[in-house]
């Protein structure tokens, strides 16, 4: 069988240009609505990559141990929808028993004795004993609280009327510990 070797040769060029040119064109497709949904839906590409959830620490009550974990949902995030980001935060215990964490409503911080958690956020704080919740609304606890328990009470320094505040809460009420005059002169602490 005679093969003609110049036909080949412009049918294999032929081929392979075309390949090329496929390629080349698929390629620029892609980049083209990659760069476009950058610009209008940046949060659909956070979508697609996993974004791990942050742990944001653990607390042992009643011999249980569980971990606090924040997830971000990046995914409606666009030019146009100026909201943040949704926060998704959950509270897994790790015994075995139960694997699957529980999503929890948002907070600031969090401290534990032996017995509770306590989730701190503007105006409230509310506690979990492993099966119970409690919220406690009070006006003792402004921005950005911060809490630790001990013997005393619950102590909880935040930010009411733009400065800092120390406050006791326990049962009998809440009293006002003074700060250092250093402490409540700078604003950025």
């Amino acid at each position: 069988m005679a093969i003609d070797l110049e036909k080949e040769k412009k049918k294999n060029l032929k081929l392979a240009l075309g390949v090329a040119a496929l390629g080349i064109f698929f390629s620029a497709g892609i980049y083209v609505i990659i760069f476009s949904l950058m610009f209008l839906r940046p949060g659909l590409l956070f979508s697609f990559m996993p974004f791990p959830s942050l742990s944001k620490g653990l607390a042992g009550i009643n011999n249980r141990l569980y971990v606090i974990s924040k997830e971000v949902d990046l995914s409606d995030l666009s030019f146009s929808n100026k909201k943040e980001p949704k926060e998704k935060f959950t509270l897994g215990a790790l015994d075995g028993k139960n694997p699957d964490p529980i999503e929890i409503k948002s907070f600031d911080s969090f401290t534990h004795d032996n017995n509770r958690i306590y989730f701190f956020g503007e105006g409230f704080y509310r506690t979990f004993d492993g099966a119970r919740w409690a919220e406690t609304k009070t006006d003792a606890i402004g921005k950005r609280p911060e809490g630790v328990i001990s013997p005393d009470g619950l102590f909880v320094l935040s930010g009411i009327k733009n400065s800092p505040a120390l406050n006791l809460i326990k049962d009998s009420g809440i009293s006002s510990i003074p700060l250092p005059e250093e402490y409540l002169s700078d604003k950025d602490k």
